[in-house]
């Protein structure tokens, strides 16, 4: 064996056992398919509006009788706060209509329990389906905060308010354009039109 061979036969085994034991966490919030445009209004802590949720009260148990919900993540991680928040608040956006707006922000308490709720743009709807999906449960986490914008002017999804056409105006899931407005599809019946 030649000295270049040899070189690169060494070089071609360091990169190869150096590549073959690595591991590694993507730390990464992707819930737009990589598209952000990002929030057109910035975050302004002293516009939130605390929403005075009673967290520790019923129907809620005690933090330490509350199971772990989807807020666990791997183990080398095992908080997922910032995932389960987000999913959270997406759910309860579609649940009501999509009709909150501006900054929503959820608190953590030390003991893994969710403590109290900020809004920028306060929507009773939106915030009682949030209140009931993060006082349920705890999490292995500490105290923490995490925000989430919702939008400006959102257009509502509820079924028969919502304009919709073309491509540029499609319908949300579950949902088929009749005479330009949403409708579920179980009650279109044929085609879209």
């Amino acid at each position: 064996m030649t000295l270049p061979r040899l070189r690169s036969s060494v070089w071609f085994g360091v990169l190869l056992l150096g590549g073959s034991c690595s591991r590694h966490a993507d730390l990464i919030d992707d819930s737009n398919g990589g598209i952000d445009l990002g929030p057109t209004n910035p975050f302004d802590e002293a516009a939130l509006v605390d929403l005075q949720v009673p967290f520790d009260e019923p129907p809620f148990t005690s933090c330490e009788e509350r199971p772990e919900g989807a807020c666990v993540g791997v183990n080398d991680f095992p908080c997922d706060f910032t995932g389960w928040f987000n999913r959270a608040a997406e759910d309860c956006q579609n649940q009501t209509g999509c009709r909150a707006n501006g900054w929503v922000v959820g608190d953590m308490g030390a003991d893994g329990c969710v403590t109290r709720l900020r809004m920028s743009e306060p929507n009773q709807e939106f915030a009682a389906c949030l209140t009931d999906v993060l006082g349920g449960y705890r999490c292995p986490c500490g105290a923490e905060s995490r925000r989430r914008f919702l939008g400006i002017d959102n257009v509502p999804c509820a079924p028969g308010e919502r304009p919709c056409g073309p491509s540029e105006f499609p319908c949300p899931s579950g949902q088929v354009c009749r005479d330009d407005v949403c409708v579920l599809e179980s009650e279109a019946g044929g085609a879209p039109g």
